[in-house]
């Protein structure tokens, strides 16, 4: 025993260190720190090996961020509570177990990272009352299952929990109606989990990196309808597109790189409302031409797709959204790493940053092109012609013969000239014209889009503005009517109280005087009989004295003696008697007076109830006012 005490002493300075670090932590020295972050109501402490969180740091009521990342603390105190204002807490790596249910306190309260805890397997079931608690972060923390009561967080709308072991999500997420980013990367997810379907606001769905497989084609897209950006990098064997992409109307963004696949359907130009497409990585030789038809394409990502040897001719179509790489970042047409795939030098020269989209209109445009290179010719040779008969006519002189020849030439040359100009209009016309009209629709439409999308986010605010009024006018009533209520009962019961006390005071000064005179004339009257009982006592003794009978003496004086103690213990019996008929009489005043006591305060507790029951009312009709309102 004395060997294990001596391996864990610490060392004689470790107390005094560990004294002198924690004396460090003073509300000064806090605030000292808040002032070098960016925000100054951000307060960091991750990474300062904190076994718990200091004490002074629970007395600053402005601190709106906390970050106590990468400490060991193992749990989050109840003292949280007293951080009103917090908005968002980050406690990833904390070896957390437990979580106080004190953290309903902080009612504004938006985001939680609870990442990297992996013996976390509860929330507290309080942290429903959140109702700003719009992210919750619990990466890395090697779940099978959800922790318990996280299902009960209404209001949240991110949900991370990507870096876990999980393979299945339970029914009781549909309760997640708000969730509008989906997070679920790095599982082990063999399909999309059915209960994602009924989440009918998702927006967004990651699931990169975990066993999605669609090489029979039965993956089923369990989706909402909504949906606008589904990302799935890095699922191998995925090698086939889900079906049903094509009708996702809000669609806009697709990452299906680096999972294996060979072939695109013909389906793809279908998803006319995506703006980004994401397919690098895999083994594609070709790609449909109802590329042609995606008109809002504004990325499209085939970096080392190595087989690549072709792109189809109506990608010049998109000529308006999809634009060329821009260096250092990863939008537009993005060619890295495509060595099949032939580019002219000149461009392949410039960083491999490639422009194609011109060289495919040559391609599109050369059977056009064709008819034009062959007047030309015509007409070269005609004019070669001509200068050949120039000269031999010189040399004749024979003038007549080469004006009628030139006029001849130069007037057929002009109507073969004007045919081909023409029939060059007529075929290249109504392809501008197409394209001005298909480019106007799509303006018009992306203005619409652009316009439904502000009209969205205006509502959302103009709600969210309207709840959180409502929701503080709600809090303000009901602390006003508590308060009301508390100064009213403590004022009543005073009263009651004082009035009883009151009574129970003038009841006692009664019964003592009552008692005072019973006693005074008891004492009397007792007197009086002794004092007559002597006087016979006396006159008796001094006869017999007299006669000189001393024996009858002795025994008249232990008579009268008799007599006495008879007479006080009548006395004693009769106070007794009083005191117990007064004592019951003034207990049962005191009776009556608590009865009274008790039904003035069920009358009070008659009307808070009644009193809470309106304000609980008007608390509902007011909630029901805003909900209208959104």
């Amino acid at each position: 025993m004395d060997l294990t005490r001596k391996t864990t002493r610490r060392p004689p300075g470790e107390k005094s260190a560990r004294k002198r670090k924690n004396d460090s932590w003073t509300d000064e020295n806090l605030r000292a720190r808040m002032e070098k972050t960016s925000s100054s109501k951000e307060l960091d402490l991750s990474h300062k090996c904190l076994r718990r969180i200091p004490s002074a740091v629970f007395s600053m009521k402005d601190v709106e961020i906390l970050d106590v990342s990468d400490n060991p603390l193992g749990s989050l105190p109840v003292n949280i509570a007293s951080l009103t204002n917090l908005k968002e807490l980050r406690a990833a790596g904390c070896d957390v177990i437990e979580v106080s249910g004190n953290i309903s306190r902080c009612s504004y309260l938006g985001k939680v990272d609870f990442s990297r805890n992996p013996r976390l397997a509860s929330l507290p079931a309080s942290m429903k009352q959140l109702r700003y608690l719009k992210r919750v972060a619990l990466s890395g923390c090697e779940l099978k299952s959800l922790p318990e009561n996280l299902t009960l967080l209404a209001a949240v709308e991110t949900l991370d929990l990507s870096q876990n072991e999980l393979t299945s999500l339970p029914p009781g997420v549909s309760a997640l109606r708000r969730v509008r980013v989906l997070i679920l990367s790095d599982n082990a997810f063999e399909s999309i989990p059915d209960p994602v379907r009924s989440l009918g606001r998702l927006a967004c769905l990651e699931m990169k990196r975990n066993r999605l497989s669609n090489s029979r084609g039965d993956l089923a897209l369990n989706v909402p309808s909504n949906l606008k950006t589904l990302d799935m990098e890095g699922n191998c064997s995925l090698k086939l597109l889900p079906e049903g992409l094509e009708n996702l109307a809000n669609f806009e963004e697709l990452n299906a790189s680096y999972c294996g696949i060979e072939t695109l359907p013909d389906s793809i130009g279908n998803f006319t409302s995506i703006r980004r497409l994401h397919l690098a990585g895999n083994k594609f030789r070709a790609l449909p031409a109802s590329f042609g038809n995606l008109l809002n394409l504004e990325t499209l990502d085939l970096e080392g797709n190595r087989r690549l040897a072709s792109l189809p001719l109506s990608l010049y179509h998109l000529r308006e959204t999809l634009r060329d790489k821009q260096t250092g970042t990863n939008i537009g047409l993005i060619l890295d790493s495509c060595p099949a795939l032939a580019l002219p030098e000149s461009e392949v020269a410039q960083g491999n940053v490639v422009s194609v989209l011109l060289d495919l209109m040559s391609d599109e445009i050369l059977d056009k092109a064709t008819v034009g290179v062959a007047a030309e010719v015509v007409e070269d040779t005609i004019m070669e012609g001509l200068a050949d008969n120039m000269a031999a006519v010189t040399e004749g002189r024979v003038w007549d013969d080469l004006v009628s020849d030139v006029t001849r030439v130069v007037l057929a040359d002009m109507a073969r000239s004007e045919d081909i100009f023409l029939g060059m209009l007529e075929e290249v016309m109504p392809g501008l014209v197409k394209e001005v009209i298909i480019e106007s629709v799509s303006e018009e439409k992306a203005m619409a889009r652009i316009i439904d999308e502000l009209l969205e986010e205006t509502t959302r605010s103009v709600t969210e503005e309207v709840a959180a009024d409502a929701v503080r006018v709600d809090d303000m009533t009901r602390e006003v009517m508590e308060e009301l209520l508390e100064e009213g009962v403590m004022a009543m019961a005073e009263e009651v109280t004082t009035g009883a006390m009151q009574l129970d005071v003038a009841s006692w000064e009664v019964m003592e005087a009552l008692i005072e005179e019973a006693k005074t004339l008891l004492l009397k009257e007792v007197a009086t009989s002794a004092v007559q009982v002597d006087s016979g006592a006396w006159e008796v003794m001094e006869e017999l004295v007299e006669e000189g009978v001393v024996a009858p003496a002795s025994e008249v004086a232990t008579g009268a003696a008799q007599v006495d103690a008879g007479a006080w213990g009548e006395l004693e019996q009769l106070l007794g008697e009083v005191t117990k008929a007064m004592t019951k009489r003034v207990v049962a005043n005191a009776v009556k007076l608590d009865a009274v006591a008790w039904e003035v305060m069920e009358v009070l507790g008659e009307i808070t109830g009644v009193m809470t029951e309106e304000v609980a009312a008007s608390a509902v009709q007011l909630d029901a006012a805003a909900w209208k309102v959104m």
